[in-house]
């Protein structure tokens, strides 16, 4: 079977660790210009690690891997060609991330970046390395002197690229005097009275996400309670208010009473329709701002399939309209690098599937991508900021406004459970909402939660008790508050 699929073959280095072999478990294949993986097949055994896909065509390799610094990032192997020979894994995996960096500073560099002296050299010194193991890749030295070139290659581009970020939001001071981009936060209840204070210092902008199992348990019986005293409180605050998302695929929750309903299309998207409108008419007037759905790309729920899904949303959206031809309206992507693609139950990466809604005429005021990393199936393999850059770039290709919502399980990877294969720096979501901030087509970046009572897409990334300043997430936070709100 093997030898009628798109196959390549990796010889794995003697100096693998265990937890760089763990990861291998996690390899794919991937290919398109957005390289997103595909459904792929893979054999693990001492010395090879064997890859297929559907299409006999080519394409790049793409696998979390440790590094010292940055936990274990996604690195992807430059595109490479259906060969009987096998590939050497750390001479790929370098040869990727070296190629990636060298042409971004190239890039950057055309349009006002200044590499400091130390930084090139370690750039020439890498490519020298690399040089090296590629003259005898079979040889014991090869391997090691490319996983030092991955490592140096991969801090350099985690240094440059926050370079070039800083240097984006210097001009965009100068032009503007302060960041008009926004910081927000998502919440599904008021804060404790306790933590208000901090809140109010923090955010300036909320996203109110109603629980439709809480508001209509029972089919057309209604309970307001809860959300009204959300939405008054946020209103009586001067908060600038977003509400959403109403209808969230690969989170919920839905009503229990929905169930019955389950693969039924036309019934499924009457009730989401007549909730929507029913929230919408409730508080237009209050609130303009409305994330219609979320988690369409995703996920199979109730017995949709992508298709069924893509009618759905265009239901909603005018539904939406029709309830508030006033409102502005966003979408939200999860797993925006298209890491779901690895199922063969799903076709349309993230950017297709925004890019189907558009075409087919519908004006959204923003796109929300949700920059999420954790243990949550909702969440994305680790990605540094060179590659997160990247992805903000793609999307505002579609020049559609942006929006980001970060979040990063802390405990994601200490755990045994998760053998370190996903671990995540304390900064990254802090780093990831700097990012975003440095490009003028981000108008706003949500917090994923404040506190666990917010019921957050992945655990571990609730604020209200991040109170020690040693704690990483908590300093990258007060760093991106002082950018915001300055």
């Amino acid at each position: 079977m093997v030898g009628r699929m798109g196959t390549l073959t990796f010889l794995i280095p003697d100096s693998i660790t265990p937890t760089a072999r763990r990861c291998l478990e996690q390899a794919n294949l991937a290919g398109r210009y957005d390289v997103a993986p595909v459904p792929t097949r893979r054999w693990v055994d001492p010395v090879k690690l064997i890859l297929a896909k559907e299409a006999s065509e080519s394409g790049c390799l793409v696998v979390p891997w440790p590094l010292v610094s940055q936990g274990c990032p996604v690195i992807t192997s430059s595109t490479l060609r259906e060969s009987t020979a096998p590939y050497y894994l750390a001479t790929e995996l370098a040869r990727g991330k070296l190629n990636q960096v060298r042409n971004q500073i190239t890039e950057w560099e055309s349009i006002g970046l200044e590499l400091a002296a130390d930084d090139r050299k370690a750039l020439a010194d890498a490519v020298r390395n690399f040089g090296r193991s590629v003259v005898d890749p079979a040889g014991a030295e090869s391997a090691v002197l490319a996983e030092g070139v991955l490592g140096t290659a991969a801090d350099l581009g985690e240094k440059v690229t926050r370079q070039f970020a800083e240097q984006l939001l210097s001009t965009r001071f100068a032009e503007e005097g302060r960041l008009r981009t926004e910081l927000g936060c998502r919440i599904a209840s008021v804060p404790p009275p306790t933590s208000q204070a901090a809140f109010f210092e923090a955010f300036k902008t909320v996203r109110l996400v109603p629980n439709w199992c809480e508001i209509e348990p029972s089919e057309a019986h209604y309970n307001w309670t809860a959300f009204d005293g959300l939405v008054a409180w946020a209103i009586d605050a001067g908060l600038t208010v977003s509400v959403g998302p109403l209808m969230d695929f690969a989170h919920g929750p839905f009503p229990k009473w929905l169930r019955r309903w389950e693969g039924d299309l036309p019934s499924l998207a009457a009730f989401a329709c007549d909730f929507i409108e029913t929230v919408i008419n409730r508080y237009r007037g209050r609130v303009r701002s409305w994330q219609v759905f979320s988690g369409f790309n995703h996920v199979d729920a109730h017995g949709l399939n992508e298709d069924d899904r893509l009618r759905l949303a265009a239901r909603l959206l005018d539904a939406a309209r029709q309830a508030d031809p006033n409102g502005l309206w966003t979408v939200g992507l999860a797993q925006p690098w298209g890491d779901y693609l690895v199922s063969e139950d799903h076709t349309y990466s993230p950017i297709v599937f925004a890019d189907t809604l558009l075409r087919a005429g519908y004006s959204l005021a923003a796109l929300e991508l949700e920059l999420l990393c954790g243990t949550s199936p909702r969440a994305s393999w680790p990605r540094d900021s060179l590659d997160t850059f990247h992805l903000l770039d793609l999307f505002c290709s579609l020049n559609v406004p942006l929006e980001v919502t970060v979040g990063a399980d802390m405990q994601y990877g200490q755990s045994s459970a998760h053998n370190g294969t996903h671990a995540c720096p304390p900064e990254w979501a802090g780093t990831a909402a700097v990012l975003a901030a440095s490009l003028p087509n981000v108008g706003r970046v949500f917090w994923e939660g404040w506190s666990d009572a917010d019921g957050p897409r992945l655990p571990g990334v609730s604020l209200s008790g991040e109170t020690d300043p040693r704690n990483g997430m908590t300093r990258l936070f007060h760093e991106m508050r002082r950018l915001f709100l300055a």
